[in-house]
């Protein structure tokens, strides 16, 4: 998802029911995204370098605006919604480091380039799997409570201990703490 193409995506997480939230955030939007590694970057490599500041700048758009809306929002699933439009922009980053990379660095080995695509690869593999496991906990909270409104969520530790130990190691995977991401 890039921000301004992409708005529509978090309402269709909050519109979706659990699973399809699971197969969006975890399947749908790496197939995207492995397209332009697979298809588009070397079908058009030139024409990657030559707009990879604009694909950068996107890519911290998507980054600062998922984050800022992500902070202001009050239901669960909107939330890991922004956050994961937010964590694309990583990936959008990756991708211009390719790209300019690739710009006139015939003198380059394959190392940088590699080191880009790798990052940009593991953080589709990380955010598949924390965002996917985000969604699950906002279908395990809702099914229970039947809200998504975080302010009603105090003291979930209590009831439900065993939920909060998942949802602290799947909120820390999100953050990219090391060795959970």
């Amino acid at each position: 998802p890039v921000v301004p193409f992409h708005t529509w995506l978090p309402d269709a997480h909050v519109q979706a029911p659990t699973p399809i939230s699971v197969i969006l955030a975890g399947v749908l939007l790496k197939l995207g995204a492995y397209g332009m590694l697979r298809i588009g970057f070397p079908l058009a490599p030139d024409a990657f370098a030559e707009l990879a500041w604009l694909v950068a700048t996107l890519g911290v758009i998507n980054i600062v605006y998922g984050a800022w809306v992500a902070l202001a929002q009050t239901d669960f699933k909107r939330l890991v919604a922004y956050s994961s439009v937010s964590h694309m922009g990583f990936f959008l980053l990756g991708i211009a480091g390719v790209a300019g990379l690739t710009q006139g660095a015939a003198h380059l080995d394959a190392g940088p380039r590699f080191n880009s695509i790798a990052g940009a690869s593991l953080q589709l593999v990380t955010h598949g799997i924390s965002a996917a496991l985000m969604f699950l906990l906002v279908g395990v909270v809702y099914d229970r409570a039947h809200s998504r409104d975080l302010n009603r969520f105090g003291g979930l530790g209590r009831i439900m201990p065993k939920f909060f130990v998942v949802a602290t190691v799947g909120f820390f995977s999100s953050l990219g703490l090391p060795l959970l991401a």
